[in-house]
């Protein structure tokens, strides 16, 4: 798939991002329509939130989490219809910063694509509730959740947290040592093999 970047030459010309170094104008024309529709969906959805007072001209937001879970929908929405590789992801998720200075001024116009992209965390929590979600914390707690590659890996441990946090709440720093600890627990495990009674068990024996 090819993404339109948000780059330009210093002719004046758009950057694509693709596979392979030549690019058709096809390719191009269809990165655009696909930039263009993301853009409309997006721009749309920051309007609705400014109308409920949710995001203000200055990108400051009411209820973070909610914002951004909003968000998170229309992007999972997106994405859904697309075919993206693990190299497209890549370039889409970095691509996404610098684009709606309505929902993040202050951010980096472009970031490296990680685990701490906001627009991927809130694709993620998207997947989940919202009110599941609050139950458990802000989005500053989920953004820290969310950004734990070994807990990002498995669903069931992220369920496991949210059932851990709905009975013990933790604000986001207090729940460091317990991310730090999964971290640990699990850097060279790949717990996708793990049953969940397995996966479950070693989550019930660690030492926070």
């Amino acid at each position: 798939m090819t993404i339109r970047t948000n780059k330009i030459t210093k002719s004046g010309k758009v950057i694509y991002k693709g596979h392979g170094n030549i690019l058709t104008a096809e390719e191009k024309k269809r990165a655009d329509l696909e930039y263009a529709e993301l853009e409309k969906s997006i721009q749309a959805v920051a309007l609705k939130l400014t109308k409920d007072n949710l995001l203000t001209p200055d990108a400051k937001k009411k209820d973070a989490l909610k914002v951004w879970h909003t968000i998170g929908k229309e992007l999972d929405i997106f994405l859904n219809k697309k075919r993206l590789d693990i190299e497209d992801e890549k370039n889409f998720w970095e691509t996404l910063y610098g684009r709606w200075p309505a929902i993040h001024i202050g951010l980096p116009k472009f970031r490296i694509y990680s685990t701490r992209n906001d627009f991927k965390t809130a694709r993620e929590l998207a997947r989940f509730n919202l009110k599941e979600l609050k139950r458990v914390g802000s989005w500053g707690l989920w953004r820290e959740i969310i950004s734990c590659k070994r807990i990002n890996n498995d669903p069931r441990i992220i369920k496991w947290i949210i059932q851990g946090l709905r009975l013990e709440p933790k604000t986001r720093d207090e729940s460091r040592s317990l991310l730090k600890a999964i971290s640990n627990r699990f850097k060279h495990i790949d717990t996708t093999i793990l049953t969940e009674n397995e996966l479950y068990k070693k989550l019930s024996e660690m030492q926070i």
